[in-house]
């Protein structure tokens, strides 16, 4: 087996990264190859799943295409067979009966770094993303200021490992200019001088109100899934919950600063807190590579639902025949495919068998 440097690891988020673990990065393969910790000869083979939130693939042949036989684990290990493809590895599973293909970029040698993925913000402006984290590297691309990656490894050092989705590479970026938060941008701040703080609601409502006469400006929702909450409270609380704004609806923001603004939905007629990170200054288009099905039914509706499940409690929609859906993942283990549906904006659950292309 041939001794690599440091393996290449990912996300989302979205409170995005992907809603069925690694497999959502993988949708178009990495273009750099994986690189390890320096080790021991003595464990050379070892290597560990990392970057994974629910589970890594393995396939049957070197290509993502073909058949699944098995899957993997975060901190799993396995016995690396054959390196030779950059973005794919021949393994074997140590404690499972599993050998196949995965996709190298999820594999370090390394425990220390084997990490859960979490989404993080590029803070400063045209950051390098590197191949390495060595003097000499080389340059893999040009982040602008908050770009979202994901974490796939946290090695020893002043470099995460991480995935971009804009520049689909993989690559180090210093920990210095990662955030947690996504950084405001230039405009917000401006528009915020433009209304002083004084002229926002005397005091703070929650829940029904009229519209404001003052506001800093409209921004529009997006998510990846689901719904952006409208809370009481500035933080993340089901019990604190006082409405669902969707894609693309309208807020009007009163005060900034931190991760909870104060805003007024007009859709809900209500005020309250919600997270900034889902909140843009223009209305965002969703872009997607998945394949194309269609609702096909006799008499009725097929049901979208929030769970694998025929209940008429998780039902959230109601598709007529000849709806259009995008497959977002079939590999479920039952009858359920999770799908996108364009029409609705929405995310869920149908059979599929009243799917056809």
């Amino acid at each position: 087996m041939k001794v690599k440097k440091w393996m290449r690891l990912v996300l989302v988020g979205s409170l995005s990264l992907g809603l069925f673990g690694c497999g959502a990065l993988q949708s178009t393969p990495g273009k750099t190859a994986a690189v390890q910790l320096k080790k021991s000869s003595s464990e050379e083979e070892k290597m560990y799943v990392t970057g994974c939130k629910k589970k890594l693939k393995v396939y049957e042949k070197a290509d993502k295409d073909s058949e699944v036989v098995g899957k993997l684990a975060l901190k799993d290990k396995v016995i690396v067979i054959d390196d030779d493809d950059d973005d794919y590895y021949e393994i074997e599973a140590v404690d499972q009966d599993i050998k196949g293909y995965v996709d190298a970029h999820y594999l370090t040698d390394s425990k220390k770094a084997v990490t859960k993925p979490g989404i993080r913000y590029i803070s400063e402006d045209k950051v390098d993303m590197l191949d390495d984290s060595e003097e000499d590297s080389d340059l893999v691309a040009t982040l602008n200021k908050g770009t979202a990656v994901t974490v796939i490894a946290k090695p020893a050092g002043d470099y995460y490992y991480v995935y971009s989705k804009d520049a689909d590479e993989y690559g180090y970026v210093e920990v210095e200019v990662l955030s947690k938060e996504k950084p405001v941008e230039e405009k917000k701040e401006e528009k915020k001088e433009e209304v002083p703080k004084q002229q926002a609601q005397p005091s703070k409502i929650f829940g029904a109100g009229t519209p404001p006469t003052n506001y800093y400006g409209p921004y529009y929702v997006y998510v990846d899934s689901g719904y952006l909450a409208l809370r009481n409270a500035m933080a993340f609380d089901a019990s604190n919950e006082l409405g669902a704004m969707y894609n693309n609806e309208q807020v009007y923001v009163l005060e900034t600063g931190g991760q909870y603004w104060y805003v007024y939905s007009p859709t809900l007629g209500m005020y309250g807190y919600t997270n900034a990170n889902y909140l843009y200054t223009a209305p965002q288009k969703k872009q997607t590579s998945n394949p194309t099905y269609y609702a096909s039914v006799k008499t009725g509706y097929l049901a979208l639902r929030n769970a694998m499940a025929y209940d008429t409690s998780n039902e959230i929609a109601q598709l007529a025949n000849g709806t259009a859906v995008e497959l977002v993942d079939k590999d479920t283990g039952t009858e359920y495919w999770y799908v996108y549906v364009p029409s609705l904006d929405m995310y869920g659950y149908v059979n599929g068998n009243y799917l056809t292309k």
